[in-house]
């Protein structure tokens, strides 16, 4: 009889076990709390997304030859730059050689000046410095050829181009070269210097060299117009005060293997204040700053204050119009405090390629997402994953899905949808 009675005890305890248990996991889903509360052994392990120092298998783009198509204009072929001038970095010298009329070089040791003043203009720059700096005044578009050059200026951008004409930015054959900026940067009035390499005009990269990137002071690469990826090329962006790669009017990824990180709190790996398009190439971003907050006091009419607190939560990817994916693969990670793989503020297209959000972060000032969205997020191809460690994996208005997939499954930790 003891033996039978100390069985059911047994049997009851087990059952208030697996009860708890399961009120746990109820809880969790209910609230969206931390799924990590639970034992390890339930967790779900997400897609690793890391940098991928490989080069990318990829076609060469279409070059568009009729003047009368959209996009003829972006590509460096079409213009030619037949007026080359040579600049070479040698430690706290910069040798300038070919100078040709309408085109003025001065140098104060290795921080150089050009100020062009004529069409067709290309400048080949080569060699090594520790202190030094290219800036380039324009009113028309050049061809900035980086043929293996390593520049890092202590107090700036390496490179600041103030003209609002296309750059075009081609990176040589087998080349590497290596940017680097300044931790504080001394600047001039009534100029912009918003990176390592800045742009008030668009950028159009190409080529088949390697271009690395080390932000010290404010993002790595941006623009205040848009920058074009174009097949070919290998990038690796790291920053850790402002964001990755950024661009004021769209980001255009038609190719190449582009690898971006940011430690910086409240930064994205890649902003744009207007749209992103990827068309191909193989994207990495990954961010491990927390979220960033700020206060505001404004009065009201009878003097009391007002206090406004802002939090901005880092993204792999964050853009303030429609994201577009046809093709590519696009991996995306944020560690911090709140911070999301993808934060589309209008909407996602998708309807091919490869895209993974990754939330790992913990929710103090925000909720982790690996995809958050204001509006609508349709998916007709390709393949669309997103996932959470500590919140739901997936925030958007609404949600389309085409006919015709292959997989359609949603939890509280994952999404995913695959044509």
């Amino acid at each position: 009889m003891k033996q039978k009675k100390a069985m059911q005890r047994g049997n009851i305890l087990m059952a208030c076990a697996i009860w708890a248990m399961a009120m746990c996991f109820t809880a969790c889903v209910n609230d969206d709390s931390d799924l990590m509360s639970v034992t390890e052994e339930y967790s779900i392990k997400p897609v690793q997304v890391q940098f991928d120092e490989s080069w990318l298998d990829e076609d060469d783009d279409s070059v568009i030859t009729d003047a009368t198509i959209d996009g003829y204009k972006d590509f460096v072929e079409n213009t030619n730059f037949s007026r080359e001038v040579y600049i070479t970095f040698a430690d706290d010298t910069a040798y300038v050689t070919n100078e040709i009329e309408d085109v003025t070089v001065t140098t104060n040791k290795a921080h150089v000046t050009v100020n062009i003043d004529r069409k067709r203009v290309a400048l080949i720059v080569s060699g090594s410095t520790g202190d030094g700096s290219l800036k380039v005044y324009s009113e028309k578009k050049f061809k900035l050829l980086l043929n293996g050059v390593t520049i890092t200026n202590p107090k700036g951008a390496a490179i600041n181009n103030q003209c609002h004409k296309r750059l075009f930015v081609v990176l040589a054959d087998g080349t590497t070269s290596t940017l680097t900026d300044g931790a504080v940067y001394d600047m001039v009035d009534g100029e912009d210097q918003k990176a390592t390499l800045f742009s008030e005009g668009q950028i159009i990269f190409s080529g088949t060299g390697t271009l690395n990137v080390h932000a010290q002071g404010k993002s790595g690469i941006s623009t205040d117009d848009y920058i074009i990826f174009r097949p070919g090329s290998r990038f690796f962006v790291s920053s850790i005060s402002g964001n990755g790669i950024r661009a004021k009017d769209g980001i255009t990824i038609n190719g190449s293997a582009i690898n971006v990180q940011t430690t910086a709190a409240g930064k994205s790996a890649i902003r744009s204040k207007s749209f992103i398009t990827i068309n191909g190439g193989r994207t990495i971003g990954i961010t491990t700053g927390d979220a960033s907050i700020s206060e505001e006091t404004t009065y009201d009419t009878a003097g009391n204050a007002i206090v406004t607190v802002d939090t901005t939560t880092c993204a792999g990817i964050k853009c303030d119009s429609l994201l577009t994916i046809t093709a590519g693969t696009v991996k995306l990670k944020s560690e911090g405090d709140g911070g999301k793989g993808v934060r589309a503020k209008y909407g996602i297209t998708m309807t091919g390629g490869a895209l993974y959000g990754v939330g790992l972060g913990y929710k103090l000032s925000g909720k982790p997402k690996g995809i958050k969205v204001d509006g609508t997020v349709a998916v007709s191809g390709g393949y669309f994953y997103g996932y959470s460690k500590r919140s739901k994996p997936f925030d958007a208005d609404s949600l389309i899905v085409a006919p015709g997939y292959t997989r359609y499954d949603e939890n509280n930790t994952v999404i995913t949808i695959s044509y």
